[in-house]
């Protein structure tokens, strides 16, 4: 949709995917695929289109949370774009919680793997936001300098004091770095 040449299909798309949002939450609609499928509307020439991305995003920040802002993904987008989500943003603080997932998938968790929610919603508070926000984390490899091939290769061995050499070697790297938990 995004290079199609008429601006009401791409705006058209867009809130789609809120109300796909809005109805299922983020098992449905990945956090960083929404990005990215929003991040070109930001430059269209149609007021519409630029502002259904902005309802996209919006929505996606309140089932996800303010992590969605400081996102890498966001990083392409203008500044004064930026201010305007963040302001969009932090009206939505106040309010409460964003409403459980009204729709399931057929043989979702959520659902009990019937037809029919069991009641219970999509477990509450911001449905799939764990996972959602786990995707929004960018991915860096800690340990490529830390734990050489030597320290794999003690790791597989079959004497137990060269694989707890091992071990401590990893766990040291680990407890260097602080955003990580045993």
């Amino acid at each position: 949709a995004p290079s199609h040449k008429n601006p009401k299909v791409f705006g058209e798309s867009l809130a789609a995917a809120t109300a796909i949002l809005a109805a299922f939450s983020t098992p449905a609609l990945s956090a960083s695929a929404a990005v990215s499928f929003a991040i070109p509307a930001f430059d269209s020439r149609d007021a519409s289109v630029r502002e259904a991305a902005h309802k996209l995003v919006v929505a996606l920040c309140a089932a996800v949370g303010p992590a969605l802002l400081q996102s890498p993904l966001l990083a392409d987008v203008r500044e004064v774009t930026r201010k305007q989500l963040a302001a969009d943003a932090a009206k939505l603080s106040g309010a409460p919680a964003p409403p459980a997932a009204s729709r399931f998938f057929k043989h979702s968790a959520s659902c009990g793997g019937g037809g029919a929610p069991d009641g219970g919603g999509g477990g509450g508070g911001h449905g799939g936001g764990g996972a959602a926000v786990d995707e929004l984390i960018p991915r860096v490899d800690l340990l490529r300098d830390k734990v050489r091939a030597d320290t794999i290769a003690k790791l597989r061995s079959g004497a137990w004091k060269e694989r707890k050499e091992a071990l401590d070697v990893v766990a040291a790297a680990l407890s260097d770095s602080p955003r990580l938990g045993p």
